[in-house]
């Protein structure tokens, strides 16, 4: 058995092993005969075919498979990159110059947030905003502003039905004392400026 060499190999002795390679039928043999690694010959073999052809070693079908699995999947992100800078340039451009103009623009796109957050599916909330170029903090604080708003209809609802009721008999206290009994925590001052 020959002696193991370290360092490089001249490129003679290199090309000796990929032929000899190419014909041999038991590759541990010719490595322990060369005093060469099998790994190290096929990696020359590779380079070499390489230079030769001018293209690429061949593939096993494993790997063939996930190059083109790796190949559709770039393409994907393309394309999905190029809807995304499509999106923003088209927000964008709508977005107005004057400052009503831009408020109206963003509560559109509080709004499309809004829904969007129901399915809450493959999008973030943080993404949404992101992609439309709007403040995340904006959109929660829009979000506490509806709130409030639901819930001074449905007290002024109650007063008036209370009012109607008791055929507008009532004053502010007694309509707050009924709401009261309702379930509705409302102040007097509240009940006073909504009964007017």
């Amino acid at each position: 058995m020959a002696e193991r060499r370290v360092g490089k190999y001249p490129k003679a002795f290199r090309k000796m092993a990929v032929e000899r390679l190419k014909g041999c039928e038991n590759i541990v043999a010719l490595s322990e005969e060369l005093g060469v690694h099998r790994r190290l010959l096929y990696k020359w073999r590779d380079r070499l075919e390489v230079i030769d052809d001018g293209k690429a070693p061949p593939e096993n079908g494993k790997e063939r498979e996930l190059r083109l699995q790796v190949a559709q999947l770039k393409r994907l992100v393309a394309d999905k990159t190029l809807e995304a800078d499509f999106f923003k340039g088209a927000l964008a451009k709508s977005r107005g110059s004057t400052p009503g103009e831009q408020a109206t623009w963003r509560n559109g796109i509080y709004d499309q947030i809004r829904e969007l957050m129901s399915m809450q599916g493959k999008l973030s909330v943080e993404r949404m905003c992101q992609l439309a170029a709007v403040s995340r903090a904006g959109l929660y604080r829009s979000l506490q502003k509806d709130e409030p708003m639901e819930e001074e209809m449905e007290v002024r609802s109650a007063i008036q039905q209370i009012f109607a009721e008791h055929r507008r008999r009532y004053g502010y206290r007694h309509v707050s004392q009924e709401l009261r009994r309702r379930g509705m925590l409302v102040n007097h001052k509240r009940v006073a400026h909504s009964s007017i």
